[in-house]
């Protein structure tokens, strides 16, 4: 935990933590067009999704920098980056 906590105090202090976030629920609702279940998303096969955080980064690759210092890396997890696009004015 000690790693996680220098992680996003060094992230805060370079100015780049948006939302620091938070992990996910074990329960969850899958809805699609037919049906509401009870599947859990956050286990789904081999993936594990595990919470989220938002950081503000130049580009892509810059974002990416920054998950590759994430302690969750060195644990053998890996981090999917996404750009969040802005919504309609």
């Amino acid at each position: 935990m000690k790693a996680w906590e220098n992680w996003f105090k060094k992230i805060q202090a370079e100015g780049s933590m948006v939302e620091m976030g938070a992990p996910y629920a074990s329960e969850a609702k899958v809805v699609t067009q037919d049906a509401t279940t009870d599947e859990a998303p956050t286990s789904a096969g081999n993936l594990i999704l595990a919470g989220y955080s938002i950081v503000k980064a130049d580009n892509l690759d810059a974002a990416a920098a920054i998950a590759k210092a994430c302690p969750g890396i060195q644990q053998g997890c890996s981090i999917e980056v996404r750009e969040i696009k802005p919504g309609p004015s």
